[in-house]
């Protein structure tokens, strides 16, 4: 089962080195070229080849010799290697980074031929942020120091990750209580969304030096993980983020109801109307602040408040109207049905778009309709902000 781990542990140019070594086809598709790797494993599990995967890994995670100084608890000594050093994690939207403790650190293995694995670390916090984190803290503000623990199979952005079997120990391996991340069995990856750890809790803040130990089992991945200090961020502050810089103008709002109407969104017949609910399909109660992913295809959109908060107790983050992925920094305020919000009647549940430019209250609680033109005047109450260009692309998530 080792060896079956460090395989399907490889890259592509690795799978073909293998093959090369041993004189075989080394063509084919990546899960096509491991399926055959194991089977080689099964079947022959020559010294050879064994012998083979072994190096192969061992020049790949560039392992180094187990001395003193690698467990040297008074210095993090372990570095990245230059194609680790480009990883970078990816920007959780609910922090704000107040200090980097401990940059990027990979996790390495001290015996390879080992289940559980240990690393220690050592986390001072200077005076000034301790002063900072104890001010914060009695303020009412919420800071935390966290641990975040990513991949670093690959080179770009990365998501937290967590190995399997992790537990987090401070100050004292045997210190109740440890932090466990519990698997449903050995060996198994925890499911994502995995955020970040706070050990806060853990720390006493009167002292400035704390020894980290970190567990985990070895299942022949590479991880790194980093520390940081981080003020917690509300819901109404995000969104507070989002009037700022991402609100779709009223313009680019009103030109893809036009552009609905003449082609319509699911057939080729042209349709003289287009309806959309004033609720949040997550809750279905009124919506406060309307918004969508910028890559979503429909009018409809979802209440940000909520939308943001239920993504904070368990991350998603996909558009509940077409499940498309819809993180914190693809999501835009829509200030056309923002403006409709203030003017329409509470009683009113749904709208619906005219090809004249106007809307009409497709259902209310009374049966009422209602109907306006969609002046510009009428859009005065809705809070100024950046009016964002959606036709350029954006790389960022979270």
């Amino acid at each position: 089962m080792r060896w079956q781990s460090m395989v399907q542990s490889f890259r592509v140019v690795d799978l073909r080195a293998l093959f090369l070594a041993l004189g075989k086809d080394r063509k084919g598709l990546k899960k096509d070229l491991i399926r055959r790797a194991i089977q080689l494993i099964e079947n022959e599990s020559s010294q050879e080849l064994i012998t083979k995967i072994y190096d192969i890994y061992n020049s790949r995670h560039q392992p180094q010799a187990v001395s003193s100084s690698y467990w040297n608890i008074g210095n993090n000594i372990n570095t990245l290697s230059s194609r680790e050093s480009d990883i970078k994690l990816k920007a959780y939207p609910f922090h704000e980074t107040l200090g980097t403790l401990i940059d990027l650190q990979p996790l390495r293995p001290k015996n390879l031929l080992q289940n559980l694995q240990l690393q220690l670390f050592t986390l001072i916090l200077s005076e000034e942020q301790r002063k900072q984190l104890i001010k914060l803290r009695s303020s009412g503000g919420e800071v935390q120091i966290v641990i975040r623990i990513c991949y670093t199979e690959s080179v770009g952005v990365e998501d937290d990750q967590y190995p399997s079997n992790l537990i987090i120990a401070m100050n004292h391996i045997s210190s109740p209580p440890a932090i466990k991340i519990q698997v449903r069995k050995l060996g198994e990856e925890p499911m994502r969304p995995c955020p970040p750890i706070n050990i806060t809790s853990h720390l006493d803040l009167n002292k400035a030096s704390h020894v980290g130990y970190i567990l985990w089992y070895n299942t022949f991945k590479s991880y790194s993980f980093a520390v940081y200090l981080v003020r917690v961020l509300s819901v109404e502050e995000l969104v507070a983020q989002l009037r700022k810089s991402s609100v779709e103008s009223v313009e680019s709002c009103r030109t893809g109801i036009r552009e609905k109407m003449i082609t319509g969104q699911d057939s080729e017949v042209a349709t003289t109307g287009l309806r959309v609910s004033l609720l949040c399909p997550l809750v279905k109660t009124r919506l406060r602040v309307p918004c969508r992913g910028f890559a979503c295809a429909h009018l409809q959109c979802f209440d940000a408040l909520t939308y943001l908060e239920l993504n904070r107790q368990k991350p998603t983050w996909l558009c509940p109207v077409c499940d498309r992925h819809s993180p914190f920094s693809h999501l835009r305020i829509d200030g056309l049905l923002s403006s409709i919000l203030v003017t329409a009647e509470e009683s009113v549940e749904e709208i619906e778009f005219l090809e004249d430019g106007s809307w009409c209250s497709g259902k209310d609680q009374h049966g009422n309709a209602h109907r306006t033109d969609l002046s510009v005047s009428s859009l005065a109450s809705f809070p100024e902000g950046e009016v964002i260009d959606l036709t350029q692309d954006s790389d960022e998530e979270f």
